[in-house]
């Protein structure tokens, strides 16, 4: 999102963000059959039940005619760079945090019990035992990943980018505690958007 279109955001009220927000993912294909956008519909839908203003009301409107045009799910979460259902849902918990519903978006990837990583992504992987205590996300700085597949530094064990907050960190957690090597974590490059 653009600055000037931020700026523009930051003018209206937590609804109309929120609205805008899911009105814009739903013109998405994508959007229509992840699984982030139906779990955000389904709670913001039950969250705004205990609000009863006008303005919640028409929302709770618009989430129920989204829920009729979501597709069927063809995966739990792409790990958008820019994903629309959890800004809706940050905007919401923010603005209304004892309507929040405190169920997390699922937002789930598959999980490997029987490999390391055990998560998928967009990473190099170097560990090769005991003796690779680093692991490096270059946040949105996918190039930068890449400089070190020639490179390899000494003790570096997993290196790749962490586009999206929730999903990014939660895949760089669940992929760095479950080496008992990795030691260290250290971001690098351009946050992301």
């Amino acid at each position: 999102m653009l600055p000037e279109e931020m700026s523009g955001m930051a003018e209206k009220n937590p609804m109309d963000k929120i609205r805008s927000e899911l009105r814009e993912g739903m013109e998405l294909a994508k959007c229509r059959k992840c699984g982030c956008m139906k779990e955000t519909l389904e709670s913001l839908r039950d969250s705004l039940s205990s609000l009863q203003t006008k303005s919640h009301l028409d929302l709770a409107e618009d989430i129920d005619k989204w829920l009729n045009q979501m597709e069927q799910i063809k995966y739990s979460c792409l790990g958008c760079e820019y994903c629309y259902p959890a800004v809706a849902m940050n905007i919401f918990t923010q603005a209304f945090p004892k309507a929040a519903q405190t169920s997390s978006l699922g937002c789930a990837f598959e999980v490997s019990e029987h490999a390391w990583p055990p998560v998928p992504g967009e990473y190099f992987a170097f560990c090769k035992g005991q003796d690779c205590p680093v692991a490096v996300s270059t946040l949105a700085s996918a190039g930068l990943a890449e400089k070190f597949t020639g490179a390899t530094p000494e003790g570096l064990c997993i290196v790749g980018k962490t586009e999206t907050e929730n999903i990014g960190i939660d895949k760089i957690i669940k992929n760095t505690i479950t080496n008992p090597a990795i030691r260290f974590l250290i971001l690098a490059g351009k946050d992301p958007k």
